[in-house]
């Protein structure tokens, strides 16, 4: 709720298509002539999400970092159960998070479906000055825009989902090496647990809250 509040005027200006044409880095030929411009906004159901890729998941895996996925600075614990080293983590985060074919930014009736927009935010200070705007497509793959209001830094996202584990790992910009991830089926919830690695510095947990979709959709600030 702290977040929701601190938030609530941000619709005004973030991720709809006047934000995406003026990014900077969105293709011009999927500028204007939107019947929603708030499209990016969307959530996304498990049901939608099982739908849409249509992988054969039957139930759901959630990934609570520091409470069901334990790293204790050589390996990584899932659930009670040795997962990996910590270094062989880490590293499948990264390659999961850099595909070797990267789709476009996301736009309405191009194959994507939107997972909505959400602060990333520290879960000791709550302040939430970093947005992102998650898409995925049938293959799975991530995309879609980080911004952060106080720098006014733009960039585009970009990462995927593991069928095996429904891991999803994404990076920002140019960053290859810094990596957020987080469970598939999480962020289909309101608030979803994160690891955020930050090349060869020790990962930290941090906080994906959704942010609530604008209440009249069709109408905007002058």
């Amino acid at each position: 709720m702290e977040i929701w509040n601190d938030t609530r005027y941000y619709h005004d200006d973030l991720f709809d298509d006047r934000w995406w044409a003026g990014c900077g880095w969105w293709p011009g030929s999927f500028i204007g002539g939107f019947a929603d411009p708030w499209w990016w906004w969307g959530a996304c159901s498990w049901g939608t999400m099982t739908g849409f890729l249509d992988w054969g998941w039957s139930q759901p895996i959630t990934y609570d970092y520091e409470v069901n996925v334990v790293d204790d600075g050589d390996t990584v614990y899932f659930n009670g159960q040795s997962e990996a080293s910590t270094t062989q983590y880490e590293q499948e985060a990264v390659e999961l998070a850099n595909p070797q074919n990267p789709p476009p930014p996301p736009a309405p009736n191009q194959g994507w479906t939107p997972l909505g927009v959400w602060a990333l935010c520290q879960e000791e200070q709550g302040n939430a000055d970093m947005f992102v705007q998650l898409s995925v497509n049938k293959t799975g793959q991530i995309s879609g825009a980080y911004t952060n209001v106080l720098s006014g830094e733009k960039e585009p996202v970009t990462g995927q989902i593991d069928r095996a584990t429904q891991r999803v790992a994404f990076h920002l910009g140019k960053n290859t090496d810094s990596v957020i991830e987080a469970g598939a089926y999480n962020l289909t919830q309101d608030v979803a647990s994160c690891e955020v690695y930050f090349g060869k510095a020790k990962p930290q947990t941090w906080l994906l809250v959704r942010l609530p979709a604008p209440r009249c959709l069709t109408h905007r600030h002058p």
